[in-house]
């Protein structure tokens, strides 16, 4: 039996020892047994010698037999009748990427009875970033906001196509680019991470059968920053020509190794200056541990006198202790490091400049010194003083080792007197 063409649901076939032409097709039918449905081969004789001819009988054979089994109505009627369409516009090589798209979707609506969902690159995104809204820290949010508006300003009109057209290659080229135009590697990692994020979502919801950014790789962070420690004298410059705000919060750190939000964000009831201790919990954690874990971290005498005479703004406890710190975020235009870095200029203190933006290109000026270098000044004295790596750890709160650690169950004299071993600024 030879088949000459597939040009409609059924196939026209020659037998041997007749002179006709036979169609073959499948009808769905139910099995009595176990109710299952399945697809029944069928044969026909067209009693005809033309293919044409044998084409059109085909299907008004196929017809009668659907409507024999009582396929003929609903939903089985208007699939064949779109998988037909299909099959012609195929044979005359006329079946284009959008009229197949749009064949799947009636073939989807009509087995279903509701339209196929689908998503464009941006329709997506502002789908998932409403989800992780409720689910990441406000930084995190920001990252991915930022991460997310990036990739679709640069995707331009393709960001409203769909989703699944997005191309391996196009990440790449967005995530180069972006390290080209003067971004770090470790910023593009961040955002390149992020969009990553988005894209798997779409394929554990269906909506993507795979990520674009599978496959590829990280980029190396051979141009990352390692920050330089101020000396002491420094931090004393700095000091002097800061707001009363800045200055507690640049001895703080230095005497704790706090980060800048963990310190700007400091609230009265955070201080005890009785038991002359601070009790902080990093904002730099782990999301989905189960308890955030708290610093009890011992107050230098310098601390002491600094939380005693700095201004009280309410008598509520949880008021903040830097009112025109609180609440800001640390990058950006007008944000804390930049705040911070004015004062560096104020105070004619070197900021080490690694690399400057180029002419036409985006990214930041790059430094080795920053308000980050406080906590670098922090672990270089207890070093300088003979403090154990082991114990300096324990302190700074590293995450490689101890992160994080509750400091109740160190013995709270032997801490004090570590950090009095600091100098006085």
């Amino acid at each position: 039996m030879t088949c000459y063409q597939i040009v409609i649901m059924a196939t026209i076939h020659k037998r041997k020892h007749s002179q006709y032409l036979y169609c073959s097709f499948r009808v769905p039918v139910v099995d009595p047994v176990t109710g299952e449905k399945q697809l029944k081969q069928i044969l026909r004789c067209t009693k005809k010698t033309d293919r044409k001819e044998a084409e059109k009988a085909a299907r008004a054979i196929e017809e009668a037999v659907l409507a024999e089994y009582g396929a003929d109505e609903g939903k089985s009627r208007k699939t064949l009748e779109i998988l037909r369409e299909a099959t012609e516009h195929a044979a005359r090589g006329t079946l284009t990427e959008s009229l197949a798209r749009r064949l799947l979707e009636e073939i989807y609506e009509a087995a279903n009875g509701e339209k196929l969902e689908w998503f464009s690159t941006r329709s997506w995104f502002a789908e998932w970033l409403e989800r992780k809204k409720r689910s990441v820290k406000g930084s995190t949010f920001s990252l991915y906001r930022l991460s997310c508006d990036t990739f679709v300003e640069w995707l331009g009109e393709k960001a409203d196509m769909r989703i699944e057209q997005v191309k391996p290659q196009e990440v790449r080229r967005w995530r180069d680019e972006l390290h080209d135009e003067g971004r770090a590697a470790k910023t593009c990692n961040q955002y390149f991470k992020s969009v990553s994020s988005a894209f798997m979502a779409a394929v554990k919801d269906g909506v993507l059968l795979k990520s674009p950014c599978d496959g590829i790789d990280l980029l190396p962070l051979d141009d990352s920053t390692t920050r330089q420690p101020f000396t002491v004298e420094e931090i004393a410059k700095l000091r002097e020509v800061a707001s009363p705000d800045w200055s507690l919060a640049i001895a703080i750190g230095f005497y704790t190794g706090l980060r800048l939000r963990d310190i700007a964000n400091l609230k009265w009831s955070d201080v005890d200056l009785q038991k002359r201790v601070m009790i902080v919990e990093p904002l730099k954690q782990a999301r989905k541990k189960a308890a955030k874990k708290k610093l009890l971290i011992p107050i230098h005498d310098l601390l002491l006198d600094g939380f005693a005479e700095h201004p009280v703004t309410t008598g509520e406890p949880d008021s903040p202790v830097f009112p025109s710190l609180a609440k800001k975020q640390s990058g950006g235009n007008g944000g804390l490091s930049f705040q911070f870095s004015d004062i560096m200029d104020s105070a004619n203190v070197d900021p080490v400049v690694l690399r400057e933006p180029e002419e036409g290109m985006k990214g930041r000026k790059v430094t080795a010194k920053g308000f980050h270098s406080l906590r670098h000044s922090f672990v270089s004295e207890l070093a300088n003083n003979e403090v154990s790596p082991e114990l300096r750890q324990e302190i700074a709160g590293h995450s490689d080792s101890a992160s994080h650690q509750i400091y109740t169950h160190l013995d709270q004299e032997r801490l004090r007197g570590v950090i009095d071993k600091l100098p006085r600024i």
